[in-house]
């Protein structure tokens, strides 16, 4: 199984449809983590990003049928980066089937121009 990994914070929903869509042909099941680190100016007022950007990313699965596990967090990540990606990962090992899963991380502003299953 191949598990897309994708963390975002405040990205244009048409960037995060396209990001999705792009790679959707190489995942089987997609792990994606919004949110904002405590350094990141007003992430204690609101910590995840605008729904219409978790609403892109569930709407494409959907339409898909690719298998999504969605974080929004309610509070900022007080450990920055590093916080954020052990939650991705710590949620892709939830989804995992055995030991020759792969984790395929991408960030919200990249899109594959070919992919080959």
């Amino acid at each position: 199984m191949i598990i897309g990994v994708l963390t975002w914070a405040d990205e244009g929903p048409h960037w995060l449809a396209s990001c999705v869509a792009s790679f959707a042909p190489a995942w089987d099941h997609l792990v994606a983590v919004d949110g904002k680190y405590l350094l990141f100016p007003g992430s204690l007022y609101e910590p995840a990003s605008a729904v219409e950007q978790s609403e892109a990313i569930v709407e494409v699965c959907a339409a898909i049928d690719l298998p999504l596990t969605l974080h929004r967090p309610t509070r900022p990540f007080e450990g920055n980066e590093v916080e954020k990606r052990n939650l991705s990962l710590r949620l892709a090992d939830a989804v995992k089937t055995g030991e020759r899963d792969w984790y395929f991380v991408v960030d919200a502003d990249f899109t594959a121009r070919t992919v080959v299953g």
